[in-house]
């Protein structure tokens, strides 16, 4: 237990574009956080680095590391709650659900869970981090039979078994994040749907933006181009496996070309039924002071984004839609002492988004 629990809460750290969306690779922005990048680097050769940026009308990207390119797929981690918050306002909007509906509606009749002020828990609770529910569950923490793929064996019945353990104290009081919440979230809307995570994140958000590559289940030709992903040692990282009961908490992969038409649609959406599901889910739910919360995204002033981590894999997402700027960073290693957030902030500060 001495290696999962540590690097288990470190992982809290954490519109219809045009169908084809051209890509300028003149690296104009170059001079500007190539600094940053390589410093991040720094020696480690295994370290791969695939960075883009939005300005207004103007996309670029660029790389570092000479076994990346625009096709190379990185685990992208808790970036998948922002797919999974945007699917829930979707069908928020369409009335197929509610934000307000309480959990109870999409468990089985034997599951039952502790309430406070017979308040139940809803499913905006869950998108937002305010269920009070724990970070990572007590049974999963315990009982990981795979020290480098704790996700792979935790499923829906685990979730379950655990939910009756789990105490009301913090409910409400605050932002508590919680990959137990959003996994739990993930499995109500499967339980709605009748569909698996990766066909429901597909139907409702990945499809529409024609994001080929951002699947969890890979071919084999996206196989070939999901690079290594490597400890803060430089060791060998095998990629995370995932059931229902965590796959919408953090098991997509995608390249730097998918997530750049991602950046785009969530920085310009438009009035189509995407859009418009994009538009509620990076409105406030939550309210925690310095911290806003919506479907998904943390919004603080005009800013809005979320980050991811896996084992071997550290990615950030951040943009303000009033300046129309952007940054998404991909990185095949995670190493607690080179945060990619704070990278992602800096690339933010050298392009003008941040004073």
């Amino acid at each position: 237990m001495k290696y999962i629990l540590p690097i288990l809460l470190l992982l809290i750290i954490s519109c219809q574009p045009p169908t084809t969306l051209q890509i300028n690779e003149t690296n104009n922005y170059r001079a500007k956080i190539d600094s940053l990048a390589l410093t991040f680097k720094g020696d480690r050769d295994y370290v791969q680095m695939a960075i883009g940026i939005i300005d207004g009308d103007k996309i670029e990207t660029f790389f570092i590391g000479d076994s990346v390119n625009a096709n190379t797929l990185f685990e992208i981690g808790s970036i998948t709650k922002t797919f999974t918050g945007i699917t829930l306002a979707r069908l928020h909007n369409a009335g197929v659900l509610n934000l307000q509906d309480s959990i109870d509606i999409f468990l089985p009749d034997s599951v039952q869970y502790q309430k406070k002020d017979f308040q139940p828990v809803r499913l905006w609770h869950l998108t937002t981090h305010t269920s009070g529910m724990p970070q990572i569950p007590l049974n999963l923490i315990f009982n990981v039979k795979d020290q480098t793929n704790p996700y792979k064996d935790y499923s829906p019945a685990d979730m379950f078994d655990f939910l009756p353990s789990y105490s009301p104290d913090n409910f409400e009081k605050g932002i508590n994040y919680s990959n137990y919440a959003v996994g739990m979230l993930g499995y109500c809307i499967a339980n709605r749907e009748s569909l698996n995570i990766e066909s429901i994140l597909r139907k409702y958000v990945i499809d529409d933006l024609k994001m080929n590559n951002t699947r969890i289940q890979l071919n084999e030709n996206q196989r070939q181009n999901f690079i290594t992903g490597y400890t803060a040692e430089g060791d060998y990282q095998q990629p995370w496996d995932f059931t229902d009961a965590t796959s919408s908490a953090g098991a997509l992969k995608s390249n730097i070309s998918d997530m750049m038409i991602y950046l785009k649609a969530n920085m310009q959406p438009d009035n189509s039924t995407l859009g418009k599901a994009i538009q509620k889910s990076q409105k406030p739910l939550f309210d925690g002071g310095r911290n806003q919360i919506g479907c998904g995204w943390f919004l603080q002033e005009d800013m809005i984004g979320h980050d991811g981590a896996t084992y071997g894999y550290n990615s950030s997402m951040m943009f303000d839609k009033t300046k129309q700027k952007g940054v998404v960073v991909l990185v095949n290693t995670f190493d607690m002492k080179k945060d990619v957030n704070s990278l992602a902030i800096e690339m933010m500060r050298k392009i003008g988004a941040i004073n």
